[in-house]
């Protein structure tokens, strides 16, 4: 579950600092 929030929390700060939520997304999703 943790993981799960980690992931969030990581996607929500790469969007805004990094334009990679595609790759991350990608991941998340598969």
């Amino acid at each position: 579950m943790s993981g799960l929030l980690s992931e969030d929390v990581l996607s929500h700060i790469g969007k805004q600092s990094e334009p990679r939520r595609e790759n991350r997304d990608a991941a998340g999703h598969s």
